[in-house]
């Protein structure tokens, strides 16, 4: 019996759990009664077993807090998703939850047509970057992250992917950036509203900004009110709501909402 199958019988076990590859990683700590028996039960067990939080942040490096208690010695994992083969360590990097899939797989029909330049201005180990850059037809992709950890996984699941667009990686803070001219601009970060004056430095006449951020209940029917008067504060106009939708429930009465917007550039001072 495989040991995902185990885990719901299993004394001490937790139910919930996540699956990357070949390792799981539960939510809550493992211990007491049989647990550590009835993991061990499985013949030929490979799965690696870590316990930590999944969508735990460490910092602006976004660094998981997991430990590994059970199976072969730490390393990468091949999680399989979308046609995408994510090539990572989950103890070393942070890989976006289960809850997240829908959007990504939505993020991979975003049109990013022949000679489109792509900015993904957070992009971890390319949760957007690699079904863009695969399903699309960008001429440019630029992935830039702070942690240049997290890009060399990126690198090696878009070799591992088939990914010929060539993607170009930049180790630094997206606050950083000048001049890009981007068309299509990512920002999976839940902070992408603060950041929405380096997205404006970095964009063409016209682009759209693929933007992540929490809005509370009561918010929920005004958040693309929000965003587009924060674009008129900075002197841009032409605003313009494409999408959006509601992710997931992030916590009581917050919510992870998804949206993509059209801007256009003024002729006014950039941010």
């Amino acid at each position: 019996m495989r040991v995902v199958e185990m885990l719901g019988t299993a004394s001490g076990v937790p139910r919930k759990y996540v699956r990357y590859g070949d390792a799981l990683v539960f939510r809550e700590e493992i211990g007491g009664g049989g647990c550590g028996e009835g993991l061990h039960a499985g013949n030929g067990l490979q799965e690696r077993v870590r316990h930590g939080g999944g969508e735990g942040q460490g910092g602006e490096e976004r660094i998981p807090s997991v430990r590994r208690i059970l199976g072969p010695g730490g390393g990468e994992t091949v999680h399989r998703e979308n046609g995408i083969r994510f090539v990572f360590d989950p103890e070393r990097v942070m890989f976006s939850p289960p809850g997240n899939v829908n959007i990504r797989v939505w993020a991979s029909r975003l049109d990013a047509w022949g000679g489109c330049t792509v900015l993904d201005m957070f992009s971890g180990i390319g949760y957007f970057t690699l079904p863009v850059a695969k399903y699309g037809d960008p001429e440019r992709v630029i992935a830039v992250d702070i942690n240049p950890m997290a890009l060399d996984y990126l690198r090696k699941s878009a070799a591992a992917s088939g990914i010929r667009t060539g993607i170009e990686t930049v180790a630094r803070d997206c606050r950083e950036l000048q001049g890009i001219k981007a068309d299509l601009i990512l920002m999976g970060n839940f902070k992408s509203v603060a950041y929405l004056p380096a997205a404006l430095r970095n964009m063409g006449g016209v682009a759209r900004i693929f933007m992540h951020y929490l809005v509370d209940t009561s918010s929920l029917g005004s958040h693309a009110t929000m965003v587009m008067g924060r674009l008129r504060s900075y002197g841009f106009v032409g605003g313009e709501e494409l999408h959006s939708e509601v992710v997931k429930s992030f916590a009581p009465h917050l919510w992870h909402v998804a949206a993509l917007f059209r801007v256009r550039r003024t002729t006014g001072p950039l941010p």
